[in-house]
């Protein structure tokens, strides 16, 4: 795992063409500058046991065999910091998790995962998912080809983006044969 000042991991992703939407709330969300507004969205699955398949998925459809940038929405701390005496008891349990991986407890930035370390991104992404609450608990994913994002949300979906429709429509492909098609197509 590599450690990535937020400013750092801003200007290699400026360089492929992803900044912080300025649609995007209560913080720099990441998007495809000069680009459509290309997104499909995925419901996390029904069954708990299946969101590390589901995640599984993601990455291996939108990243492949290369590395992975995470990044927490608008730069919000990894930890909490809530107090285990008096705060949330899911907080509690998400700091416990991403506390099993070298993350510093003020660390801010971004977190470059090699394909080798695919279940610690695949754990982050499924400790987000259940463990979030707020638009900062959403995690952002970006391939190393710079050419995909993906969201988790607090409000338990995957939104994936890519400034290229037939790249969105290959990974939609990948997902659909993987068994976890987009939400607007579950009933088609």
């Amino acid at each position: 795992m590599e450690l990535l000042e937020a400013g750092d991991f801003l200007a290699w992703a400026a360089e492929g063409g992803i900044g912080p939407d300025p649609q995007g709330g209560s913080g720099p969300l990441l998007a495809f500058t000069g680009a459509s507004r290309t997104a499909r969205h995925w419901s996390t699955p029904e069954a708990p046991f299946n969101l590390s398949g589901f995640a599984w998925s993601l990455l291996n459809s939108t990243a492949g065999q290369s590395s992975v940038y995470l990044l927490t929405r608008a730069g919000a701390p990894w930890f909490t910091g809530s107090d285990p005496a008096t705060g949330p008891e899911w907080e509690h349990l998400r700091d416990r998790v991403v506390g099993t991986l070298p993350i510093p407890r003020n660390f801010r930035g971004a977190l470059r995962l090699a394909v080798t370390e695919r279940d610690d991104a695949v754990l982050l992404m499924v400790a987000f998912w259940v463990y979030a609450w707020c638009p900062n608990d959403d995690l952002q994913v970006v391939a190393e080809g710079r050419d995909v994002i993906v969201q988790t949300s607090h409000h338990g979906e995957a939104i994936v983006r890519s400034a290229d429709p037939q790249r969105l429509e290959g990974i939609v492909a990948l997902m659909v044969a993987s068994g976890f098609p987009p939400r607007d197509e579950r009933n088609a």
